[in-house]
């Protein structure tokens, strides 16, 4: 009761079609990590980092770019060498 009168409450039921399509998504790039530290033959020193990609779903692009780097350790006094 409201205000000394009764209410009536009406509920309605709509139905709605569900959108049962997996939409697409692109892949995307996770963050890079280092797999190596300083390594390498000579004074070639250089750490690896990779990344992972998210794979695509329905039909989206695949990640762009690579998955791995090397970046040159510069003035590191410890390198690990590699014996070839």
């Amino acid at each position: 009761m409201c205000g000394g009168e009764e209410a009536e409450m009406k509920v309605e039921k709509e139905e709605l079609a569900c959108n049962v399509e997996i939409c697409s998504k692109n892949g995307k790039w996770g963050k890079w990590r280092k797999v190596l530290g300083c390594f390498g033959p000579g004074s070639g020193c250089e750490k690896i980092m990779q990344r992972d990609c998210e794979m695509p779903i329905g039909g989206g692009a695949p990640c762009e770019g690579d998955s791995e780097k090397r970046i040159p350790c510069v003035g590191k006094k410890s390198c690990y060498r590699v014996l070839m």
